[in-house]
């Protein structure tokens, strides 16, 4: 799971709703458990949210939405040569057959219509940006903080799914640093190297994995390998 640091108010409480399936959720098939969580209690799990907060993504789907409705999306044109009735081009350069345009219901399995399009137009009459994007919520993002960012507290994130913390909040980058080299992410409450945890706190984040010539990276816990084997330098 990728990692990134997120900055939130110091006092921030990431909201948590109630699961009472958490112990079983969190075992593993191999019989081991995760450590009982110091974030949340034993029946809660967080809620997972995006990092941006919902201001700036509403702004951002609203322009991408006008860009649709004017038919200058790149998906658009990608989707006309994807159901062209003469086959589509794929990256090797190969044709492959034609595939019609469907279009269901609202039950989502009954097939209402079925054509080539020949124009953006034909795709925009039965396809509206919402239901290609979705729609930003207020309860997906982060609040609006109303906040200088230098009086912001740091935290560590997963984001393989929207978003959850492994770490509290603290007032520093160097508070965040020594937690994890002391006690460690809270999935699993190991502490990190702190050449590592130095690494992901200051470049603010990290992938899931990464393979580099024939060797095997984790992207928090080596994240200090990983710079130096992709950016070739090492924080002082």
């Amino acid at each position: 799971m990728s990692r990134e640091v997120r900055r939130v108010p110091v006092g921030w409480k990431h909201p948590v709703e109630y699961n009472p399936h958490w112990e079983f959720q969190s075992s593993t098939m191999f019989g081991r458990s995760r450590p009982a969580s110091r974030l949340h209690g034993p029946t809660e799990r967080f809620v997972p949210l995006y990092g941006e907060q919902y201001t700036k993504a509403h702004l951002e789907w609203e322009a991408e939405k006008l860009k649709w409705e004017a038919g200058e999306h790149d998906s658009l044109q990608f989707s006309l040569r994807y159901h062209s009735a003469e086959g589509f081009l794929n990256r090797d350069g190969e044709r492959e057959d034609p595939r019609p345009y469907v279009v269901y219901a609202e039950d989502g399995e009954t097939v209402v219509r079925e054509f080539f399009p020949t124009t953006v137009q034909e795709i925009l009459e039965v396809y509206p940006y919402s239901e290609y994007a979705g729609e930003p919520t207020s309860e997906d993002y982060f609040p609006d903080w109303g906040i200088p960012e230098d009086e912001l507290g740091w935290c560590l994130y997963e984001t393989v799914s929207e978003g959850t913390p492994c770490t509290p909040v603290f007032a520093t980058a160097d508070e965040l640093i020594d937690h994890l080299a002391t006690v460690g992410q809270d999935w699993d409450q190991v502490p990190m190297r702190r050449a590592a945890a130095e690494s992901l706190v200051k470049s603010g984040w990290a992938p899931s994995a990464m393979v580099i010539g024939n060797t095997f990276y984790k992207g928090d816990e080596d994240a200090d390998k990983l710079e130096v084997r992709v950016l070739g330098r090492s924080h002082p």
